[in-house]
């Protein structure tokens, strides 16, 4: 939303009608209210989009800002970068994968400016919730700043962005990220050191 402007024409996949998701897309609506959104069908069943439909999408609506799915974001990118005779590409995610980063690093090659972002998300989120859980039922107290969500009850992570400006970045640190579904880069597991330091008062 901070990259729109905060206003413009929004349209987001949200697969299988996630509730979760929902919830927070809602919310960052109602704080851009000048942010017209419009979702379209997705599911995991048949009722999805192409890269041909993105890409005719897009060419009949140039006033398109930004595009945002929960899935399938190779499919957008490959649509975007097909596309020729567009004034604008709307924003979109990239994919934090070898293949998704390698393509994005060559487009960059040619158009210097282009922006896409992605994220690295936690890799062993249940390994270090045993641990978390075992340090928590031994006395130890959770540090309230690394507590958050809508009832201040969630351990925060933080997720690292990959830009355009630092891709070459991480694209030198993936040896120290593991290689999760679909070869989605992920953040290694912490150690119990890291989840003690982070998470619980000291």
């Amino acid at each position: 939303m901070i990259e729109m402007g905060g206003e413009g024409e929004f349209v987001y996949f949200n697969f299988g009608q996630n509730g979760f998701v929902q919830e927070i897309i809602d919310e960052v609506l109602a704080a851009n209210p000048n942010v017209k959104a419009t979702s379209l069908p997705a599911s995991y069943d048949g009722e999805s989009f192409t890269k041909e439909s993105i890409a005719e999408m897009v060419k009949k609506n140039p006033e398109i800002k930004a595009i945002w799915s929960t899935e399938k974001q190779g499919d957008i990118f490959w649509a975007m970068a097909d596309l020729e005779d567009v004034k604008q590409i709307p924003l979109f995610l990239c994919d934090a994968r070898l293949d998704g980063m390698s393509a994005w690093k060559k487009w960059l090659e040619s158009d210097p400016n282009f922006k896409c972002f992605a994220t690295i998300q936690p890799g062993s989120t249940d390994y270090e919730g045993v641990y978390a859980a075992l340090f928590y039922l031994s006395g130890s107290s959770f540090n309230s700043q690394a507590l958050g969500g809508k009832w201040g009850n969630t351990l925060l992570y933080d997720y690292p962005i990959i830009t355009s400006e630092n891709l070459d970045e991480w694209m030198g640190k993936i040896d120290s990220l593991e290689e999760g579904d679909y070869g989605s880069y992920r953040l290694p597991a912490m150690t119990p050191e890291e989840i003690q330091a982070r998470w619980f008062e000291k």
